[in-house]
């Protein structure tokens, strides 16, 4: 009796083994996919946005994926986020007071905003970290130049982490849906500028 109450022991003692290995390694074969998920949308992105000076990425409308979102701060410290943008088109532009290329384009993007500041949403984010320069600096330079747009203040990081820029300045073109239609890393002209608007409409 004791012989078979032992073997009974030992059978249901490699059941629960053998039920909890093929347990984890469903988990663990979820876990890798949904990883393999991720890691894949970061890719697109990535790669959309990896350019070099003076190129644009543009994407066609099957292949748009989702903007990674940011939170920055306004001129009086509110945090805004890009998700919050959406409903209307979004045009994106990172920019420094040191860059003169990014200084030199941004009268532009004024003029756009004053012409299409109702249909669009503009987002011009001052890179407050990581690239030696200071909040205080963005804001000086705005005011003495008298600039209308609404201008964000990347004082986190996270609108820097969102897009590998590469170099700066660099302009991102949001469909009203958050996907990515186009990205331009370097100066854009005032034609440029608008015809990568149109492309939103």
């Amino acid at each position: 009796m004791k012989k078979i109450f032992k073997i009974l022991l030992v059978v249901v003692i490699l059941a629960g083994v053998l039920v909890g290995a093929v347990y984890a390694y469903n988990a663990l074969k979820d876990d890798v996919k949904l990883n393999s998920k991720e890691e894949s949308t970061a890719e697109q992105i990535q790669n959309k946005t990896e350019q070099q000076p003076g190129e644009s990425a543009e994407v066609t409308e099957n292949d748009r994926t989702l903007a990674p979102d940011f939170a920055v701060e306004d001129k009086d410290g509110n945090t805004v986020r890009l998700s919050d943008m959406r409903g209307k088109p979004t045009i994106v532009n990172f920019w420094t007071s040191w860059c003169p290329p990014c200084k030199a384009e941004l009268p532009d993007f004024d003029a756009a905003y004053k012409e299409l500041g109702n249909e669009f949403n503009f987002m011009i984010v001052h890179l407050s970290q990581n690239w030696n320069d200071k909040q205080s600096d963005g804001q000086r330079y705005i005011k003495s130049e008298g600039f209308s747009f609404p201008v964000y203040y990347d004082v986190n990081g996270q609108g820097d982490a969102a897009f590998d820029k590469g170099g700066i300045p660099l302009s991102v073109f949001i469909d009203k849906d958050g996907k990515v239609v186009n990205t331009f890393n370097g100066m854009l002209s005032a034609d440029d500028l608008r015809q990568m608007i149109d492309q939103l409409r």
